[in-house]
């Protein structure tokens, strides 16, 4: 759990979770968008959701009200969705 920076590059998508505190990284995860799977949107308590799994981990996105849901929604998730079609 943290506050994440993600981007997307050639088919990859590249995940930065970051302490909450101190904005220090924790992790680092490089996610090849082949092997993601059961991509969804959802509602959590009034909020967007975005869920998907990567080798046996779930990955939950919130949509936290600075634009990134949208982003991550019309560009990224629309690359995982069509990749799995």
């Amino acid at each position: 759990m943290g506050y994440v920076n993600y981007s997307l590059n050639d088919n990859e998508l590249l995940v930065k979770v970051l302490d909450l505190k101190s904005l220090t990284r924790k992790q680092i995860y490089h996610l090849p968008l082949k092997e993601i799977s059961d991509a969804s949107k959802k509602e959590y308590q009034g909020w967007k959701k975005i869920e998907f799994t990567h080798r046996k981990l779930k990955f939950i996105f919130i949509w936290s009200g600075f634009g990134e849901y949208d982003y991550f929604k019309r560009d990224t998730l629309s690359l995982i969705v069509d990749n799995h079609l």
